[in-house]
């Protein structure tokens, strides 16, 4: 039996999962064992002309919504949410990099787009702007490189210019130029002659700073198991800081609603549905809080009666990381905690 899909939101997000990557229609076959593993004619009579006609749609969409360069990207991301004056929702976040498809072309995630969006809320838009002028496009995401970056690259300031948008790893520093080297031709030297040293110097400067600075200062998201003890567990959210993510998973649709109603006004605090099942929840939380940890510097907190998540903590925590997990049964818990320390 296939899996289940519960409504249309979520088919369209398993489709472009499914077909990710895609230039021309698949087979017909390809498509059935789309239908088949989602189960979608058994639910939703849903037939392989349904589906196809889906697909043309993603395919045209793909082409007009692929984001090339990092200009581009900030361009699009100020006309998605403008200068606001809070930071969006995660969930408001999350549909801005499936809508630009930016986690698979360029392994963009959720807190790459907060930092450029603290960036803009202070008002720094224009010079992420000219910094991003120094970044050439990209013709193909194909020879995107995803492995570790140089520091000195291009753009030494901004987080998500660095990350995502080069084109491939950044191998040599001789004399003033930056060599790429590419899948498709040799080396090629790219000139700073334009940046003043002292420029440069003190851009190695920040980033040695702001990697002093993450040794001590950790990253805090605080993970709600939404089907163990929500009443209890929910306690505290509204003494939390800003700076505190929290991120409640549900399988239950209307305990999801009637959080969401609750906590709509701060922008600190998130929700996901996933389908309901064996450790559905407590596995989601487990993949979301791996991520976090496998960053370093970061400050998980479970709040849960669930006795999984004691064992994962004494399995995952690793003080050479600099990470540090917690397990509480509410999330006054943690806030008290901090109060304490």
């Amino acid at each position: 039996m296939g899996k289940k899909i519960n409504n249309y939101k979520e088919y369209k997000k398993k489709l472009k999962e499914f077909f990710h990557g895609i230039n021309e229609m698949p087979t017909s076959e390809e498509v059935q064992s789309f239908i088949d593993e989602y189960n979608l004619y058994i639910d939703w009579q849903i037939i392989i002309s349904d589906v196809k006609k889906d697909i043309r749609s993603l395919m045209l969409k793909n082409k007009s919504k692929f984001i090339s360069s990092y200009k581009q990207y900030l361009v699009q991301l100020k006309k998605t949410f403008g200068i606001p004056d809070e930071m969006p929702s995660r969930d408001q976040i999350e549909e801005f990099i499936e809508e630009y498809d930016l986690g698979k072309s360029w392994g963009i995630v959720e807190e790459d787009v907060e930092k450029d969006l603290e960036e803009i809320i202070n008002r720094k838009y224009d010079d992420m702007l000219k910094d991003s002028e120094y970044e050439h496009d990209i013709p193909e995401k194909k020879v995107v490189i995803k492995s570790s970056i140089n520091p000195y690259a291009l753009s030494l300031n901004r987080s998500t210019q660095k990350k995502a948008f080069h084109l491939n790893s950044l191998s040599n520093i001789d004399n003033g130029c930056l060599y790429r080297h590419t899948n498709h031709s040799p080396s090629v030297s790219v000139k700073l002659s334009n940046i003043p040293k002292e420029e440069k110097r003190k851009g190695s400067n920040k980033i040695n700073e702001t990697k002093k600075n993450n040794k001590t200062q950790r990253t805090h998201t605080i993970f709600i198991d939404g089907d163990n003890h929500i009443n209890e567990a929910q306690k505290g959210i509204e003494h939390t800081t800003k700076d505190i993510m929290v991120r409640a998973i549900f399988s239950q649709e209307g305990a999801k609603r009637k959080f969401d109603m609750k906590y709509q006004d701060r922008p600190n605090v998130s929700s996901k549905l996933v389908s309901p099942g064996d450790q559905a929840v407590d596995n989601q939380i487990k993949a979301e809080a791996g991520r976090l940890l496998k960053k370093g510097n970061q400050e998980v907190t479970f709040v849960s009666h669930d006795k999984g998540f004691d064992e994962y903590k004494s399995r995952k925590n690793d003080r050479s990381s600099g990470n540090r997990i917690t397990t509480v049964k509410s999330v006054k818990d943690t806030v008290n905690n901090k109060l304490n320390e």
